[in-house]
């Protein structure tokens, strides 16, 4: 299973880490909102904001572990694989993203 990091840097701009990422097939990504300033909710680019889950990820607490999304599975055991998807925060689609090949 994956984990992708929702950061916040020096400049106040938020970036993913890793922002780029390779699943084969079977394989889960979750993301964890280490963001102290802000909730967020990735989302495939131009879908809703709940299109892979329903609740906000809470910004980060020192102290406390970051909130993580549920594991999702962008491709099945047998799921095509070759495709390079784009995500972004459903909160702020304008804002900054990644990518996922599968």
């Amino acid at each position: 299973m994956a984990t992708i990091s929702i950061r916040r840097d020096d400049n106040g701009m938020i970036y993913y880490d890793p922002p780029a990422l390779t699943l084969g097939a079977g394989d889960f990504v979750v993301w964890a909102n280490k963001d102290p300033q802000a909730a967020h909710q990735p989302t495939l680019q131009g879908k809703p904001a709940d299109w892979w889950m329903t609740d906000q990820l809470p910004s980060f607490v020192d102290g406390q572990p970051a909130a993580t999304s549920p594991a999702i599975n962008l491709v099945g055991p047998n799921g095509p694989t070759g495709a390079t998807i784009t995500y972004v925060d459903g909160l702020a689609p304008d804002g900054a993203s990644g990518t996922i090949k599968i």
